[in-house]
């Protein structure tokens, strides 16, 4: 036993050689001192390791390295080397904790990863797999190392693939690609972007590291989306053709044009203007379509247009391309917003030329309706005049026999004919008086007298009139009129108007029937727009009324309704003389039926001071 032992046993220094090892020893050393073969039949050395602790010191590892000497013509001795490894053993502790915190950084590392990642060594066995990956698999990650693909994967075809791409990454290529394939322990089909590289680990050892990117549900959002996208085109595209349809159906040029005046859309008749086929015209300019005039024109309305403007004008200067003679058009142009928030024009094109031409053939027979009209009233008048005269004459002859023959019973039969003669003639009398009242109204040589006047008198001394007439039909009448009621205009003309609707009413109405005259003030709507106060008067009668389809015709010249013209008598003249006393105030006058039976005339006449308008 060395000096080195002897301090390493805690021994005295001096010499042992002849005593027995085993008292020497401490006791927790001796079991390794217990003589043994060697470790293999091929080697005489056996090692053993053990630690031990000593007061003050920690704990110490030692290395017994023994060696069985045989010497010839002597039994074998144990030759015992101790070593003490407790610096080593330390260091390699250190090392293996650093390794394995390095390990455990890692592993916190790829746990972070949202998607599953692991790595593999050579032989494809998974060496660390972050909780991602084992959380697809449902199980511990410590439980997937170790394993192949083979072992994990429920599919043999898929294993394979997956080992085959281990095979083509050690060579120094990568992987990247997306695959739909049943995926983990639920096997459910999912859409996987797979990714694979290679590296080495701390030992210089290849190993594949992968991922496997599940974007199924940014798959199944893109394929909604294209589904949705393909339906709104879908719809745009049947919405467009709808369009299209609509406006094929106007029989007028329509076209929609952009900011730069291309055109977007336009019906078959806008195709026919221009002598194309439709199609070609999507995407050129309109203004191609007309002479360079028109063109500059039509560029300038629609810059006026796309500003806010509007455009409304007849004109007979574009020329299309089909256009043999002048055509008079109207051409209307608007600005509206479209889907996509542009501004575009929509322009409309109405051919008015056979309007036109019909007015001018109207025109021109209107004119030579009013010279025969002009020529017309011209004879009436002067008929009228022609016949009153001798008229008159004889009326005065008709009388002075009725005067001469009456109460002479031999001359009854005479004053029956004089009677007669004085009946017919008041009424040719008044035909002629009606014929040369309407002639002055239609010509404008009736005297026309304005002034401001209470209606109440006017009404009054009409009904006082007829009051012996009504009398004798035992006819009552019901006054209603708005206390201080006045208006500017003719009286004479006024008064003549409800004298003969009320001559009128009491002519259709029935013995023991009631009239009712209403007068009070409204309003009416005036030409311009807007509306103004006026005064309305209702006479309404007792009769069998008017027949709907008449109630405007019988304001025209010798018209009489079809249920009173056999027995009532009169000319047909008295409601188109009313017509042209109101027209003259610029009022309106209308019938209706009475609800209870009977018709009603309304009159309605302005109340501001207004010179009643005169013909021409």
């Amino acid at each position: 036993m060395n000096f080195a032992c002897q301090r390493l046993l805690g021994l005295p220094q001096g010499r042992y050689d002849g005593q027995v090892i085993g008292p020497l020893l401490p006791a927790q050393w001796r079991a390794h001192f217990t003589p043994r073969a060697p470790d293999s039949a091929d080697s005489p050395y056996w090692d053993d390791t053990f630690e031990y602790s000593q007061a003050g010191e920690g704990t110490r590892t030692i290395l017994l390295r023994s060696h069985l000497v045989y010497e010839e013509g002597n039994d074998p001795v144990i030759l015992s080397v101790f070593i003490e490894l407790t610096a080593q053993v330390e260091a390699a502790r250190r090392l293996a904790e650093l390794a394995e915190r390095s390990k455990n950084y890692v592993q916190h590392l790829i746990n972070v990863i949202p998607q599953p990642v692991y790595v593999r060594d050579a032989e494809s066995r998974y060496l660390m797999v972050n909780e991602a990956f084992a959380a697809v698999y449902a199980r511990a990650p410590e439980d997937i190392c170790g394993l192949t693909p083979w072992e994990l994967f429920s599919s043999p075809e898929y294993a394979a693939e997956s080992v085959q791409e281990d095979r083509h990454v050690l060579t120094g290529k990568n992987v990247f690609k997306e695959v739909l394939r049943p995926y983990g322990a639920a096997r459910d089909a999912r859409c996987l972007v797979v990714s694979k590289g290679s590296c080495f680990d701390p030992e210089g050892h290849p190993v594949i590291v992968g991922s496997h990117f599940d974007v199924t549900k940014w798959r199944l959002a893109e394929r909604q989306l294209q589904e949705a996208l393909n339906r709104e085109v879908g719809r745009h595209q049947s919405y467009q053709a709808y369009v299209q349809r609509l406006i094929d159906v106007i029989p007028y040029p329509v076209y929609v044009k952009n900011g730069q005046s291309q055109c977007l859309l336009a019906n078959e008749a806008c195709a026919q203007l221009l002598g194309v086929e439709r199609d070609v015209l999507i995407g050129q300019s309109s203004a191609l379509a007309v002479d360079a005039e028109s063109a500059a024109t039509m560029l300038e309305e629609d810059a006026e247009v796309l500003a806010g403007g509007r455009v409304l004008k007849e004109t007979s200067t574009y020329r299309f391309a089909t256009d043999q003679d002048t055509h008079y058009r109207v051409i209307a142009k608007g600005r509206c917003i479209d889907a996509e928030g542009e501004r575009v024009i929509v322009c409309a094109i109405f051919d008015v030329t056979e309007w036109r031409l019909a007015e001018a053939r109207w025109a021109a027979a209107k004119e030579a309706a009013d010279r025969a009209n002009a020529s017309k009233t011209v004879f009436l008048s002067n008929m009228s005049h022609e016949l009153r005269t001798p008229m008159h004459a004889v009326l005065s002859f008709a009388r002075l026999g009725l005067t001469r023959t009456e109460g002479n019973a031999q001359l009854s039969k005479e004053y029956g004919y004089f009677e007669r003669i004085v009946r017919s003639g008041e009424r040719l009398l008044s035909l002629l008086n009606n014929l040369l009242d309407l002639a002055k109204l239609e010509d404008g040589s009736q005297p026309i007298a304005c002034e401001h006047f209470d209606i109440r008198p006017v009404v009054e001394d009409s009904v006082h009139e007829f009051a012996a007439l009504m009398e004798h039909k035992q006819i009552a009448v019901d006054l209603d009129l708005q206390p201080t009621l006045s208006m500017t205009g003719d009286v004479t003309l006024i008064g003549q108007l409800i004298r003969n609707l009320l001559s009128n009413a009491v002519k259709f109405s029935p013995k023991g029937s009631r009239i009712a005259i209403h007068a009070a003030e409204t309003s009416m709507r005036r030409l311009s727009g807007g509306v103004r106060p006026a005064m309305e008067i209702r006479i309404a009668d007792g009769g069998i009324g008017i027949p709907e389809d008449e109630l405007e015709t019988i304001f025209d010249k010798f018209v009489q309704s079809s249920k009173t013209h056999s027995g009532a008598g009169g000319t047909g003249l008295g409601l188109a003389i009313c017509r042209e006393i109101v027209k003259l105030h610029k009022g309106e006058i209308f019938a209706r039926n009475d609800a209870s039976g009977g018709a009603e005339f309304v009159i309605r006449l302005p109340l501001e001071a207004t010179r009643p308008q005169l013909p021409g």
